[in-house]
């Protein structure tokens, strides 16, 4: 009897062991096809991308997020940077692109105001913001410019009074369906993401500033453009009274 209860006693703990060997096998052998034969230079991506003037960002990333965390790989490597001392992306580069992109009819720019706290419920907030811009357009018949990259550009308001403050000003542009191209009076879109915190000490003073400034540098460096403002915002109700 006691022999039966001592094989009895080995045949689950040898079941055990036979199970735990063959998940660990499955584990590595998933592990191991993970790996890429090919792995991603990120610093030769980002370089690629800082050569053309943009910043890696997927459709369901924060803007914001994205631009700083290229600001600090610049700042970090400067050498592969490539850029000039001072401001290193000035409004006047982004028109030049858009006058370079081929642009013939109007352009809509439309400066949507977000939450631009640092905690998470910010940054969520700002991510509910962008998929609900996004979608729109959409269904609208416009789609992104690329759905790895944003543009943006620096901006120092004039009125702040804690003095000279340079914002990084992320921007999106849209551009229309090939089926809807041909159609008359169908203005690409460009989206200007602004944190609702950063206008809030005169917010209708600086939004206008913001608009003229751009406005003028369209003027000289795409004339041929016909340009338009529509403003989503702001974000919050104290901003709204201050307006």
């Amino acid at each position: 009897m006691a022999e039966e209860q001592d094989e009895k006693a080995k045949l689950p703990l040898a079941g055990i062991f036979a199970l735990i060997s063959m998940i660990s096998g499955v584990f590595i052998y998933q592990q191991m096809s993970l790996q890429t034969s090919r792995p991603i230079n990120k610093d030769t991506a980002s370089h690629i991308f800082s050569a053309k003037g943009t910043v890696q960002s997927r459709l369901w990333q924060d803007p914001f997020k994205a631009v700083e965390a290229h600001q600090l790989s610049e700042k970090q490597k400067p050498e592969m940077s490539g850029q000039k001392a001072g401001v290193p992306y000035p409004l006047p580069d982004l028109i030049q692109v858009i006058a370079e992109s081929g642009i013939s009819s109007g352009l809509r720019v439309i400066p949507v105001f977000v939450d631009g706290s640092p905690y998470s419920s910010g940054a969520e907030s700002r991510l509910n913001d962008r998929y609900a811009v996004v979608s729109a357009l959409g269904a609208a018949g416009y789609v992104p410019e690329s759905g790895e990259y944003i543009r943006f550009f620096e901006w120092t308001p004039q009125n702040m009074t804690t003095g000279m403050v340079r914002l990084a000003v992320p921007v999106e542009l849209f551009i229309p369906k090939l089926k809807m191209q041909n159609e008359q009076n169908r203005p690409r879109v460009l989206v200007l993401w602004l944190k609702d915190q950063d206008f809030s000490q005169a917010p209708l003073q600086s939004l206008n500033e913001l608009l003229a400034e751009f406005s003028n540098a369209l003027k000289t460096g795409a004339p041929h453009v016909s340009l338009a403002f529509s403003v989503l915002g702001p974000r919050f109700s104290t901003s709204l009274s201050a307006m």
